[in-house]
């Protein structure tokens, strides 16, 4: 896809240079001069005023614009020169002339010499596409002058066809939308949704508070591809809340109009822009189109000292006691015994420098001295990691001294403009000094405010009353470089709560005391007992006033800097990322050694298996490509699908490259790591486009086995979805994964396997598979027409439209043709769910009493539990039951042993489970189809936690009975089909044909077949970020499962019973972690829930009789479940405290109920088989 790109850019860049002029936006022609006349006008009043007596001014000018320069490789990209010439100034509106302040002023005096000349140096303005790409002019030009320029540049900023876009422009970069009719192309600026500095503040009540409405229209008339003329307008209009009549506008006026073309300079030679500009001339300074704030100077007023934020005294000294507390602990546990650590020293601050044109500007000094580090919370000396330790011991000399140089602040108005310190400093104690002074950042007066301190630029909000300054930080909004992933369900996620308020307390414009607190809190989704939470404060007190050090003489920031120190730089105020190496960490091949032990295959079901699995994932993570194939090198085979299933898991580069090197598709012997491999990649967390891409690879390649074709697909259906609810649908792997799959489906060849592409859209879920899911659910084939079907049937309500509606109406009315019961069944339930029109239920309730008994007696019991769940429809179920028609004895009252069922496993405040279970049996007593659905779900979203399908057909000849309608002509079959946590996974054969069925029944043992196995990540979030005292924290969540689901199906000929029992054993481990990182010092806590169970489900049906006896079992054995919280304190030096907690129960195995129809069924079934004896075979 990606060369196919390449290629087409190639095309279009050659059509470009072969066709001159072909741009897409205007186009000026070569050795010609455009002469333009141009006028700004300003008008100011009342807000309903009409413009004729305003106040305001006229600038008018003439403009010459000429062609610099064309990219030979692209018309597109062209440079022109703009230049202003001939300037005036006038009243915006006729005055008499004594009451003209312009009477007997030339331009010169008006403007003044050196900016008029500044005015009319050129500029040079790059276009691509019609957009300024880079403003050229003179660096050292005035502020005022350039914002002029800015103005008029920003005109030729257009757009040759309709649509919205963000755009940047004198403004700043906005929201515009482009309309454009022939030669005409309306402009619309929303002028509310430019991103530029903004100062001032508004009241805190809306009713005292002014309403401000702002517009901009620019239209411009086209001529040969290039300007004609273009008018712009731009309107302000302030209106008084608690009086509308009280108000005021200013209007901005911009025109510019072509007058002549005439023959102009030729063309400067050269392939790139930079060449172009430096020939031209090499004092041109690409700048932004931006405007620079600027604001004139009052010469005449009173010199009176003032600031808008804090402001020090003149020859003074602030000792300030500082501490920084981190608390590391459950989420909702009280600090008093949280694992951390307090940073304590003595912070000096002391006035350097204040700007004499602007008190608002002004240069501190902050130093920190006498750096203590301790325990958080009060603990026996015996249990301390510090004693004994000095603090050049803990944080070591280097460390030590470094935090101990000052760092020199900027504030102006406030804000920490600046922040100097020593460029060679260590990244971690540079970020606890940026944590400092991010503290010192501080607005006097209310409102909300985009703020740039160590956390990135997040949304502030300040609330002032009297002496007290509250600050709230949204750290959602910082926009920072983050790291991590979450889980794709938000049922397995994290849930994350990040809050930051700071209170300053102020005497005499100044700081008495800060404090600062921050709370991050993560919570299992999944069960929100669990969590972490970590707390980091700030607190800064005043303690004394001094006589402190003079002030530095010097007119700019620049100069006062060099003659404190020219070793200071300038560094930003967002923290770097740093991280602390582990030293005494294992390799990958040593941690493997101490896990392996818990991988063997029969060790599958135990929680320490998937511990096991989650730490080596850890460190894969870690490892290296050459570290990784070592071990699956030189593994046996019986632990390599474990160590396939941890690789895959991993999820990085370095993994995928390694499985990818190691698997040959080419070989069938290996089958069992591919299948272990893709269905590792189908439960990945977070793929990658890269991963996708590989197994597209693949899937076009050689592969021996056609089962691992048929999974491989099934997985790249899957990963489609993961990758598009992550708004990945365009990426160009994705989309030639899209366009594989349904393209075989629209146009499939003979020997194609329609059935595995439809089972790969039942993964993917795509829109635009619906009508091809249509086509195929009307099938001929019993197979596809059932693929299709439940396909859809796990689409959201929401894409069943009308069309779908009608379709499995007409499948399961059979309107066109006959279909089997499985998707006659499946047809219903979809209709039923998807809110069903009241003449929809009719149709299907009036059918009930005229179907096969068996199919008769499962819709009966589909509406008996739509009515007893209280689902989504039974309002509509429930109007139509009113009707008698619908509604009788003779229609409900008919025999059968089909059912359907569901009902609840856990309910909980956090999340709650549903178990679905339905049997449809052929009218000869034998199972058509079983079907064990389990749901998770809490308020917001829902897991499709399992289900397990066994179906049947064809096997009346068995016991000489005669098959169903539609279904005489039916092979003997009999499989399983399984989904686990919303992915489906291959289909199993149990035996296919008559042949195959005998021959498995002569030979059966009773062993279950394997339809998975193996170890599951489920649970993968990872995060990290900065705490605003300075140091590094990061939250990992893991949760592991291992899993071993099997099914079988027996028959006992001589007794006339068959059985289905379905074993799901499970072992899964949770282990969340949350740490700081100081350094000096990392803390932290672990938590970990661990359990291991098992969920049988049998059926078993006696077929002597009729009505057949049918009972059903799900069991769940008991289970052990254990939790523990381990927090941690540790110096690199090895030393460490460590206190654990833990509790281990017994959850009692139970029996869950179904109905009490089964229950006497049951009974029933068991009573006879006590007087029975024989064996299976």
């Amino acid at each position: 896809m990606i060369v196919l790109t390449v290629l087409f850019l190639c095309i279009i860049s050659t059509y470009s240079a072969s066709v001159k002029g072909h741009t897409t936006g205007p186009s000026l022609s070569n050795d010609r001069l455009y002469r333009f006349a141009y006028t700004a006008e300003v008008y100011v009043d009342r807000a309903k005023a009409s413009l004729q007596k305003s106040a305001g001014y006229r600038f008018s000018a003439g403009v010459d614009v000429n062609l610099l320069w064309r990219n030979p490789e692209n018309d597109d990209d062209q440079l022109i020169k703009v230049m202003i010439r001939n300037v005036q100034v006038e009243n915006v509106n006729e005055r008499p002339s004594d009451k003209s302040i312009f009477k007997g002023k030339s331009t010169e005096k008006i403007i003044g010499k050196e900016y008029l000349e500044a005015l009319q140096r050129p500029m040079v303005l790059e276009l691509a596409r019609g957009k300024v790409q880079n403003f050229y002019s003179y660096e050292n030009e005035p502020g005022f002058t350039q914002n002029l320029k800015r103005g008029l540049a920003s005109l030729f900023q257009l757009q040759m066809h309709s649509g919205s876009v963000r755009e940047v422009d004198i403004s700043g970069k906005c929201n515009v939308t482009y309309q454009v009719r022939q030669d005409q192309v309306t402009k619309i600026k929303a002028l509310d949704t430019c991103e530029i500095e903004k100062t001032g503040f508004t009241s805190h009540n809306q009713i005292l508070d002014v309403n401000t409405k702002a517009t901009s229209a620019t239209i411009y008339v086209l001529e040969d591809s290039f300007i004609k003329s273009i008018k712009a307008e731009e309107n302000y209009v302030f209106l008084l809340n608690s009086r509308r009549k009280t108000g005021a506008k200013i209007v901005s006026k911009q025109k510019l109009e072509l007058q002549s073309v005439e023959a102009g300079p030729g063309l400067i030679a050269g392939k790139h822009v930079a060449g172009v500009i430096k020939t031209l001339d090499s004092s041109y300074v690409s700048m932004p189109l931006v405007a620079e704030t600027v604001k004139s100077e009052c010469k005449k007023c009173p010199s009176v000292r003032h600031t808008t934020g804090p402001s020090l005294s003149n020859d003074r000294l602030y000792r300030f006691a500082y501490t920084a507390e981190v608390y590391v602990d459950r989420a909702k546990a009280s600090l008093q015994k949280s694992a951390g650590y307090r940073f304590s020293a003595g912070v000096d601050v002391n006035l350097l420098w204040r700007n004499p044109e602007n008190d608002d500007d002004q240069l501190i000094k902050v130093m920190i001295r006498n750096v203590q580090v301790e325990n958080v919370n009060e603990r026996p000396s015996d249990k301390s990691i510090f004693k004994g330790k000095s603090t050049e011991k803990i944080i070591g000399k280097e460390y030590l001294e470094a935090l101990q140089r000052p760092m020199v602040l900027e504030l102006a108005r406030g804000k920490v403009q600046n922040f100097y310190s020593y460029e060679n400093e260590p990244g971690f104690t540079q970020n606890l000094k940026r944590g400092l002074a991010s503290l010192f950042q501080l607005q006097m007066h209310s409102g909300s405010v985009r703020e740039v301190d160590i956390s990135g630029k997040c949304n502030v909000t300040y609330q002032v009353r009297q002496d007290q300054v509250t600050k709230i930080k949204a750290l959602d909004t910082c926009e920072i470089e983050k790291t991590g992933f979450t889980s794709h369900n938000q049922i397995l996620d994290v849930n994350t709560k990040a809050t930051s308020a700071t209170i300053y307390v102020l005497e005499d414009s100044f700081i008495k005391s800060i404090k600062a607190e921050e709370n991050y809190v993560f919570l299992l989704n999944s069960r929100r007992k669990t969590g972490a939470k970590i707390v980091s404060k700030q607190k800064l007190e005043l303690q004394s006033v001094e006589a402190g050090p003079g002030l530095i003489a010097g007119k700019h920031v620049a100069g006062v800097i060099k003659t404190l120190d020219s070793s200071y730089v300038s560094m930003p105020l967002v923290a770097e990322t740093v991280k602390s190496e582990c030293k005494k960490c294992p390799s990958l091949s040593e941690h493997w050694k101490s896990i392996k032990e818990h991988m063997h295959p029969e060790k599958l079901s135990k929680a320490e298996a998937a511990r096991s699995f989650l730490s080596f994932i850890q460190n894969i993570r870690k490892a290296t490509k050459e570290e990784i194939l070592q071990i699956i090198k030189t593994e046996n085979k019986e632990l390599l699908p474990q160590i396939v299933d941890a690789i895959t898991s991993a999820q990085t580069p370095a993994s995928l490259e390694a499985i990818l090197e190691f698997l040959d598709f080419k070989d069938a012997s290996t089958s069992v790591l591919q299948e272990r491999f893709l269905y590792a990649c189908g439960f990945a967390s977070h793929p990658s486009e890269m991963l996708l891409r590989s197994l597209t690879s693949k899937f076009k390649g050689d592969i021996a086995n056609e089962e691992i074709r048929e999974t491989l697909v099934i997985v790249m259906g899957e990963l489609i979805r993961k990758l598009c609810d992550r708004e990945g649908c365009k990426l160009p792997a994705v989309v030639e994964a899209k366009k594989l799959i349904l393209g075989r489906l629209e146009k499939p060849k003979k020997d194609d396997n329609v059935r595995m592409y439809l089972l790969a859209l039942k993964n993917a879920l795509l829109p635009e598979a619906i009508p091809l899911l249509l086509k195929y659910a009307e099938s001929d084939e019993g197979h596809i027409s059932n693929a299709a079907v439940t396909a859809l049937q796990r689409y959201d309500p929401s894409f069943l439209t009308n069309e779908v509606k009608k379709t499995m109406n007409r499948i399961y009315h059979q309107n066109r043709k006959v279909h089997e019961k499985t998707a006659r069944t499946t047809a219903a339930a979809i209709i039923l769910n998807s809110n069903p029109s009241y003449m929809e239920v009719k149709n299907i309730l009036l059918s009930i009493g005229e179907l096969p008994l068996e199919m008769n007696k499962y819709m009966l019991s589909i509406i008996q539990d739509i009515l007893q769940l209280e689902k989504p429809s039974s309002k509509t179920v429930r109007k139509v039951l009113k009707d008698m028609r619908a509604h009788n004895y003779e229609r409900f009252s008919k025999p059968g042993s089909s059912s359907a069922y569901s009902g609840y496993i856990t309910r909980g405040p956090d999340i709650s489970s549903t178990y679905g279970l339905d049997i449809l049996y052929s009218g000869s007593g034998i199972l058509r189809r079983s079907n064990l659905n389990i749901h998770v779900f809490d308020r917001n979203a829902q897991l499709h936690a399992g289900q397990v399908v066994i179906e049947a057909q064809g096997l009346e000849s068995i016991i000489a009975a005669t098959p169903d309608e539609g279904e005489k002509n039916l092979d003997s079959f009999a499989g399983m089909s399984a989904i686990l946590f919303d992915v489906q996974l291959r289909p199993v054969t149990f035996f296919q044909g008559y042949g195959d069925l005998m021959s498995k029944m002569l030979s059966a043992t009773g062993d279950p077949i394997s339809v998975v196995k193996g170890l599951i990540l489920l649970t993968d979030y990872s995060q990290e970020f900065q705490l605003q005292s300075g140091p590094r924290a990061s939250a990992d969540f893991q949760g592991g499962l291992a899993i071993d689901i099997s099914g079988g199906m027996e028959f006992s000929l001589w007794y006339r019973e068959s059985k289905t029992n379905v074993k799901n054993r499970i072992a899964m481990f949770v282990a969340g972690n949350a740490e700081v990182d100081s350094f000096f010092l990392k803390t932290g806590m672990e938590t970990t829930l661990e359990i291991e169970t098992a969920l049988d489900f049998i059926s078993t049906v006696q077929f002597s009789q009729y009505p057949f006896l049918v009972c059903m079992q799900m069991d769940r054995v008991g289970s052990p479940f254990r939790h523990s919280v381990t927090k941690y304190e540790s110096l690199p030096s090895g030393r460490r405290y460590t206190a654990r907690r833990g509790k281990a129960e017994m959850l009692e195995g139970c029996e869950y109920p179904l109905h009490q129809e089964n229950s006497n069924m049951c009974r029933k079934v068991f009573s006879t088989a006590s007087d029975s004896s024989g064996s299976w075979f």
